[in-house]
Order: C-alpha cells, then sequence, then structure tokens
C-alpha cells in the first residue's frame, strides 16, 4: 500500500493500544497513565551495567515499511521521571535498511537526544531523506545502561567512579523516562526508478581509469574538499611528494572526524574498485586510525538519496605505508554519482596525525 502524505506510518505511537507494534527488551514497560496526556505511554527502566568496555543498552523498537515516501519529519514526546546527571542515557534513533522487514543492511538516519528539563519535552528533526534505495525504517527507543545516573552528591558521584574501574555497576538507578506520541510523518514522495535509467556518456570513463582528480595530491588539495585540521605537504608522501595530512586533537577520550572528499560523476551503473596509501606520522602522541569509504548518490554532484557502502576498508596499527584497497564495489540501483572520503580517528587524550596519497577510484567492469 502506498504512502500518504501527512499521515503517521507508525502503528500506536500514542501508545494507546498498550505495546502493541512495538518490540520491548526487558525490563522495558508499558505505562497505563503516565502519557503526556495522562494515557499509555512507554516506560524506559533500564538497570546499570557493567563497565566492560562494551556499549549497552535497552531497546523499544519498530519495523515500518517505506512504500513510496522518501521524506519525512520524526516528532516524539519525552520527560524524565527524575532529572539525571547527563542526558545522553535516553534517545531515539532512525535506522533505513535496504530490505523489507528491516532485516538487511541497516544505516543510521539521525537521533535525537532529550534536554535535562523537568516536564513533557518535544524532539523533531524535520526533512529527513531515507537512504538509496531504502524499503524500510526501524524506530528505536534507547537507553544507555552507562548514562544517565540520577543526580547524586559528590560522595556517590565518587563511589560510582571507583566502582567503575573494578567493572562493578552503579548501585544507584538510572534516571528512568516515557516516550509517547511518536510519528514518522512522510513529506514528500519519490518517483518509482525506472528499469532502464538514462545514462549521461559524458561521464562515463573507459574501466580502470581514475575517477579521481589530484588523486596523488600533486597539487595541493585541489579538487578535495577537506575539513579543517587537514593540510597539504609537499614531500612526505609516497615516494617523497604531496600528500594530504590528517591531525585529529583530542583533549579527552576517542572521536572521529573527516579528512577530506571528493565528489565524482560515473553516469552508468558499474563495478568498482577503490584504495589509498596511508601511513601514520611519527610525531603522533597517541595512537589512531582510518577509513577509506564510498557513499553512492540518486542524483549528479552527490545529490539526493544516499547510502553509505558497508564495503570498505581500515588501516593496520602499524609504520611505514599501507596500501589499502576495497574492491567489487557494486554502485546500487538509481546511483549517479559516488562521494569518496577519508576519515581518521584517535583512540584517547592527544594528538594522532597521518598521511594519505594516491587515492583512486576506478570502474572494473560495467552491468
Amino acid at each position: 500500500m502506498a504512502a500518504s502524505l501527512g499521515q503517521n506510518m507508525i502503528n500506536n505511537g500514542d501508545f494507546e493500544q498498550s505495546s502493541q507494534y512495538w518490540q520491548l527488551q526487558t525490563p522495558l514497560s508499558w505505562s497505563a497513565n503516565n502519557g503526556a496526556d495522562g494515557s499509555g505511554s512507554i516506560l524506559m527502566n533500564a538497570e546499570a551495567a557493567l563497565r566492560d568496555g562494551y556499549i549497552y543498552a535497552k531497546t523499544a523498537s519498530q519495523c515500518i515499511q517505506i512504500e513510496n515516501a522518501r521524506n519525512f519529519s520524526l516528532n516524539a514526546s519525552f520527560r524524565y521521571d527524575s532529572l539525571p546527571i547527563e542526558r545522553y542515557g535516553h534517545e531515539i534513533h532512525v535506522v533505513w535498511y535496504d530490505g523489507d522487514n528491516c532485516t538487511k543492511g541497516g544505516q543510521q538516519g539521525t537521533f535525537l537526544r532529550p534536554k535535562i528539563k523537568n516536564g513533557w519535552q518535544n524532539l523533531y528533526s524535520k526533512n529527513l531523506t531515507a537512504s538509496l534505495n531504502a524499503k524500510s525504517v526501524k524506530i528505536v527507543l534507547a537507553q544507555n545502561q552507562h548514562s544517565s545516573a540520577k543526580e547524586m552528591g559528590y560522595l556517590k558521584s565518587f563511589l560510582v567512579w571507583v566502582l567503575s574501574w573494578f567493572n562493578i555497576a552503579s548501585p544507584f538507578p538510572l534516571a528512568h523516562g516515557y516516550w509517547d506520541n511518536i510519528s514518522l510523518i512522510p513529506t514528500k514522495l519519490s518517483q518509482a526508478i525506472p528499469d532502464n535509467p538514462s545514462v549521461n556518456s559524458k561521464y562515463v570513463l573507459p574501466a580502470g581509469e581514475n575517477y579521481l582528480k589530484n588523486s596523488a595530491f600533486d597539487k595541493d588539495n585541489q579538487h578535495w574538499r577537506a575539513y579543517s585540521e587537514s593540510q597539504w605537504t609537499a614531500e612526505d608522501g609516497y615516494h617523497n611528494r604531496g600528500a594530504l595530512l590528517g591531525t585529529i586533537v583530542s583533549p579527552s577520550g576517542s572521536r572521529g572526524t573527516g579528512v577530506a572528499y571528493q565528489c565524482t560523476n560515473f553516469g552508468l551503473p558499474q563495478i568498482f574498485e577503490m584504495g589509498v596509501r596511508f601511513k601514520q606520522s611519527e610525531t603522533s602522541t597517541q595512537t589512531g586510525g582510518g577509513r577509506f569509504r564510498v557513499t553512492w548518490y540518486e542524483k549528479e554532484n552527490c545529490q539526493g538519496q544516499s547510502t553509505t557502502d558497508r564495503k570498505h576498508i581500515d588501516p593496520k596499527p602499524m609504520s611505514g605505508w599501507q596500501n589499502l584497497v576495497v574492491k567489487n564495489l557494486k554502485s546500487p540501483s538509481g546511483a549517479t554519482s559516488a562521494r569518496v572520503s577519508i576519515i581518521q580517528s584517535i583512540k584517547g587524550e592527544g594528538e594522532f596525525s597521518a598521511y594519505w596519497d594516491d587515492a583512486y577510484f576506478k570502474a572494473v567492469t560495467n552491468y
């Protein structure tokens, strides 16, 4: 059945029918009279988990087939039962899937976090665009079992910190919360992709020819969109030529950031191979990593619906130049352009720098 503009696609988003249509993990439960209007809601009452390096969360979720819907608005109401120290314990996620019934793939669309305040608050995200060729979407209400501890004094906070070093769960409960009035409303419908889409032949290159311009970074970072923490270097690349130097600094904890990306039009469904050279800098004070990946786009110049390919390559933690290669990248149906991205990460406090050189993205064959 086709989707309708302005009509909520979520079943029982107001929880008037108990928790029907929703998959709840224990101990999350339905509350009969704690909703925004005194009616039903979902109570997020997870317990604290051990801090052993894993992320624990309890979720309530629902999978929806999106039919011909393309753009959406997401709305939700949330209320804390008691205010926490930090707000990151509660989130609502939108995850797109290539297959029916949320069974194939899984690409994060967006997530929302409530603010630390009393009373009901409305969370919303407008102009959500489904990933390219998405057939279903999962709405996930999540409570992180490490965060959202209830307000406590200095001594209790210190005790929680000491216990965490011994992987002992906090004896103090997490801040519970209520979700209500969840809606995902189509704002734009998609056109069917033709069986034989037109080909813009001016973008098609012979098999084996690099679609990336200035791939060896011999001309500064021309044709690349470099992030603020990246810079071109003239003699530190492979064979002492030009390269792109990515630097990431963290005052505490791990994080990741983009180094640079380039968009290219290819005009015809093809199977690609991509690669790049990577070398971590000896001046780094912290360990880190990177990622080389491609995102496919529906329209030319990386516009419209998109999907990030699940095939990517990460460098190993070693010195010297590494040759990173990803093979058998099949452009999805309806894609006409691609964004090739260089990403870098750091594992803790300090600075991590790395050189990138000789990037390529070439077609192996048409299909």
